[in-house]
């Protein structure tokens, strides 16, 4: 038995086409390469995981010091709230003027640690290289808030 030879009219578009080594060819677009430039194809989904990138260690810096900085605060509040206040000036119990100093200087610290972190996320997220891939990722697929 023999076989009938196709119709040439039933062959897909990119049957005919052999991308080269400088060309990527996408559905029926192709994408041809210039000489200074690499390409990559890019989801929305993996656009948003980059959007996370290089901020990360900035914000988790930042986050990192507030939650210092609320607690120590809970806990100021707690002591200074509960403290005899008289016995520690009266009788010279000075632990807990110790304990409430040691908290102040752990809110102090960590207010001027949330203070410089907030600081460096807002440079990385304005003036980095990564802010601008970033701008640009944003315009092209629509992120723009």
């Amino acid at each position: 038995m023999s076989e009938s030879p196709q119709p040439q009219g039933n062959e897909p578009a990119t049957a005919s086409y052999t991308p080269s080594a400088n060309t990527v060819a996408v559905g029926t677009t192709v994408i041809s390469r210039l000489p200074d430039e690499e390409r990559a194809l890019l989801s929305k989904v993996e656009c948003e995981v980059l959007l996370d990138g290089d901020i990360g260690a900035a914000r988790a810096g930042r986050n990192m010091f507030l939650g210092f900085l609320i607690s120590g605060l809970i806990g100021l509040i707690g002591l200074l709230a509960t403290a005899n206040w008289h016995d520690v000036f009266a009788n010279g119990e000075w632990g807990t003027a110790v304990w409430a100093g040691l908290m102040f200087a752990i809110v102090l610290a960590s207010a001027v640690g949330a203070a410089i972190e907030g600081r460096r996320l807002s440079k990385v997220m304005r003036e980095s290289a990564y802010s601008s891939v970033i701008r640009r990722l944003k315009k092209h697929f629509g992120l723009e808030a």
